[in-house]
């Protein structure tokens, strides 16, 4: 029986069956896949100080301590060019020395730290915030998107906002560890408030040691929600920037970057003040956290070194490989990725792979990407900087090829990357109707017609595949 990357199916028991049997599964799976993609193409009076006094009040905000759920779509509008179409035949990759590891650059001590303070008895506990997909959220988005003008608050056009509880002099003060709601208005150019959603905002929180993006909700009337929320381990001061990218639904335009207004409207001063409400340790991801439909998190830093440049080799390597992450941000070393003390953590932290640990989970597996250009970045970093495979600068838009360890070249990990923004991998923005041509339908219906599938299947989206800003 063919092999699946290095790994043959008869390795597998259960895998004895019938060949007629294994086709009709694979027929089935092929149907299911498709539709998959199919569905996702379905988405294709008064002045402005009077305004603005009304919304300053300090206390016209509210702090939650509880579980909050609410919703919002992040919609991305990245574009990028790509390489040529490689052949559908895998390949096996040539097996090449690594680099010797560098020191950090310029790193004569120990990385500064961050500084905790004295640990306070919680008196209470918040919950973190989370935010969950609304019912029906597409066909309510595009009926919003169809809602008829006729009124000026309607027809009128974002220029500014006031937000309630931080227009007011002065540094706002908030808790650590509760979430604090706040409300904001979109107003036109003469600062009269607008009675229809559709603006995108980007919202940042950004301190010494702790980044993230709020996250905001388009009520539908003018009017928006933000949520902000910090650890106590990570009281101090903050700069709040809002953002205005695109105005009245013109994200969701065909080509959203030539439509972009990308207006800063806020910086504001905020102090976390840290208190007695703690909040639940984060877990490490298991399976089930990626069932997920809308991650909220923030970077953390843990570390930081004010001399690290970039080496000669092109790498950021600022702490020693073995510089541990701080527990429950992140599990393993910190110094594997080169973010100088950044980490990402959401609803669950990650695990740092060595690349011993990561060869040991791929090994003999077969892993399929069908999505947009982050593809291309994403691949080239895991097999840079995970896979210890540093002299493959770049990877092309479609391949399909098998990747050996260069430490024991028994392992191998079959990885398989089809662009889905256009049937010609050199172009864009046909999306998923370049499923109408039979040659590319043909060509994905290839991979789930070979005697195994793939172990897993990776799908994204964004500007060059689906429009949806």
């Amino acid at each position: 029986m063919p092999e699946k990357g290095l790994l043959r199916a008869t390795s597998q028991p259960w895998l004895f069956v019938s060949s007629s049997l294994v086709h009709s599964r694979f027929w089935v799976l092929t149907g299911l896949v498709l539709l998959s993609m199919l569905a996702v193409w379905s988405i294709d009076g008064f002045n402005v100080n009077t305004f603005i006094k009304f919304w300053s009040s300090p206390q016209d905000f509210v702090s939650v301590s509880s579980n909050f759920t609410n919703t919002h779509f992040n919609l991305s509008t990245k574009d990028s060019n790509f390489t040529q179409f490689v052949s559908y035949k895998p390949e096996n990759y040539p097996e090449s020395a690594l680099f010797e590891p560098v020191s950090p650059h310029n790193s004569t001590g120990e990385p500064r730290r961050i500084k905790n303070e004295p640990t306070v008895p919680y008196a209470s506990f918040s919950d973190w915030f989370s935010a969950e997909l609304e019912p029906n959220y597409t066909s309510n988005l595009l009926a919003l998107w169809k809602t008829p003008g006729g009124e000026p608050c309607r027809d009128s056009r974002t220029a500014d906002i006031a937000i309630s509880g931080m227009e007011g002099p002065g540094v706002v003060e908030l808790s650590t560890g509760d979430v604090h709601e706040f409300r904001f208005q979109a107003v036109d150019e003469s600062g009269n408030p607008r009675c229809l959603g559709g603006d995108y905002f980007e919202t940042d929180l950004s301190g010494e040691w702790w980044k993230s993006r709020p996250f905001v909700r388009d009520l539908g009337n003018g009017t928006y929600l933000f949520w902000v929320q910090v650890h106590p381990d990570f009281a101090g001061d903050y700069e709040l920037t809002v953002i205005l990218l695109f105005r009245s639904f013109e994200g969701l335009r065909f080509s959203p970057t030539r439509f972009a207004y990308d207006r800063e409207l806020r910086r504001i001063k905020v102090r976390f003040v840290r208190t007695s409400v703690g909040l639940p340790e984060i877990k490490s991801c298991g399976r089930w956290d990626f069932g997920r439909e809308i991650w909220t998190g923030r970077w953390t830093r843990h570390g930081r070194n004010e001399s690290c440049e970039i080496s000669d080799d092109g790498r950021y390597r600022c702490f020693p490989p073995e510089y541990p992450c701080r527990r429950p941000w992140c599990n393993g070393s910190l110094g594997l990725l080169e973010s100088n003390g950044w980490v990402y953590s959401a609803h669950c932290s990650f695990q740092m792979f060595t690349s011993d640990s990561a060869w040991d989970c791929l090994k003999g597996r077969w892993i399929f990407f069908w999505g947009d250009s982050n593809h291309v970045d994403t691949i080239r970093n895991l097999l840079n900087f995970v896979l210890d495979l540093p002299e493959i600068p770049a990877v092309p838009r479609r391949f399909d090829r098998n990747f050996s360890n260069p430490k024991n070249p028994s392992q191998t990990v079959r990885i398989t990357s089809i662009f889905n923004g256009h049937w010609n991998d050199t172009q864009n923005y046909e999306g998923l109707n370049s499923l109408r041509n039979e040659g590319f339908r043909n060509l994905l219906y290839k991979y789930f017609s070979e005697q195994t599938v793939p172990d897993t299947i990776i799908m994204n989206s964004a500007s060059t595949t689906v429009f949806t800003g």
